[in-house]
């Protein structure tokens, strides 16, 4: 998340991927930050969402998901 907000707000190092780089969305920060950054483009307010809720409460429904 912290990465994402770096990115908006001008603050990515040059050595970051560009856009649609990367094998997997939680590769590292640059890439992660430039998927976010995809989301946010498609449902606005999505970041704002994904970071509303806790780690433990994603966890859970997570778990709650595959019957867990």
């Amino acid at each position: 998340m912290a990465d994402y907000v770096r990115l908006k707000a001008g603050y990515a190092p040059s050595h970051w991927v560009g856009p649609g780089k990367g094998d997997r969305w939680d590769q590292g920060y640059d890439v992660t930050a430039r998927f976010l950054e995809y989301c946010e483009g498609v449902r606005g307010g999505f970041v704002a969402e994904l970071n509303k809720k806790s780690v433990d409460q994603l966890w859970r429904d997570y778990k709650a998901k595959y019957g867990n």
